[in-house]
């Protein structure tokens, strides 16, 4: 018999935590006049936070129960072009931004041992698999509020992850 292993985590629930939408004051989404373009922005890098809890079983025993949850930054902005017809760099964006769609997404996993992963394998975990995990909601929460909000609605793509040092060297 094939053994296989358990993953660290297991995912138990996926939430939005914060969501903040808005327009620059004199943009009006019906009449956007000129070029509008997309920008896709991701913090790679999920806050983490790991915590026990104590659990009462139906007998009355108590169990612990080790969770860890991952949050993640994703932002949509739509900006104006600059005159020479590219985007404006991170110093500019504030002067070109016309609309934005924010959100703060956790995914709480509980823990598949009797202690916490270390640090190098929550990393990862977050980088990889939380994103995974979290990106179809953000998909459907950034189309949505683009519908709202009035806004040519933009594909947002598939998520793209580069492979962790031990998938590639498989």
């Amino acid at each position: 018999m094939v053994k296989v292993a358990r993953p660290p985590l297991a995912l138990q629930a996926i939430y939005l935590r914060n969501t903040a939408t808005s327009m620059a004051a004199a943009f009006r989404p019906n009449f956007p006049g000129g070029d509008l373009a997309p920008m896709f922005r991701t913090e790679h890098e999920s806050r983490i936070e790991c915590n026990t809890t104590t659990l009462r079983t139906d007998d009355g025993a108590e169990q612990k129960a080790l969770w860890c949850s991952f949050t993640t930054e994703f932002e949509f902005i739509y900006v104006r072009p600059k005159e020479d017809g590219k985007l404006p760099s991170d110093s500019e964006l504030e002067a070109h931004r016309l609309a934005r769609v924010f959100a703060e997404i956790t995914a709480a996993y509980t823990v598949n041992s009797e202690e916490f992963p270390p640090q190098d394998v929550l990393k990862r975990w977050g980088q990889h698999n939380a994103l995974l995990h979290t990106w179809p909601y953000w998909r459907e929460f950034c189309h949505g509020a683009l519908l709202r909000m009035g806004l040519p609605v933009t594909m947002i793509p598939l998520i793209q992850t580069e492979p962790s040092s031990e998938e590639a060297s498989q």
